[in-house]
């Protein structure tokens, strides 16, 4: 079972969302999507003198985690908590992060 959730953007910025706490960070987890097991595509190499094959390689496609979050408080600090934390490479914060 998950008790909490770790965010962590590519400068090194974390936030922590503690599921039954949600006081502690200001945010409650609604949800949490993409979590499941992936469908890796596996590659096998039939050789002529045995019976199946051999495995050759593995792949795993990439999958998107989504985490719906609600404000605890509508308070200044936390909103530009979340905005500090949640910044791409490119600088923008991520789609939806305020509405």
């Amino acid at each position: 079972m998950i008790r909490a959730i770790t965010v962590t953007n590519y400068l090194g910025d974390s936030i922590k969302l503690d599921l039954a706490r949600p006081e502690q960070s200001g945010f409650v987890v609604t949800s949490v999507t993409g979590l499941g097991s992936g469908k890796a595509n596996i590659n096998m190499t039939e050789v002529a003198t045995n019976d199946g094959g051999l495995f050759n390689s593995s792949r795993l496609p990439s999958r998107n985690i989504v985490i719906s979050l609600k404000y605890l408080w509508h308070d200044l600090p936390t909103r530009c908590c979340l905005h500090h934390c949640a910044k791409s490479e490119n600088g923008h914060p991520l789609r939806n992060i305020f509405g």
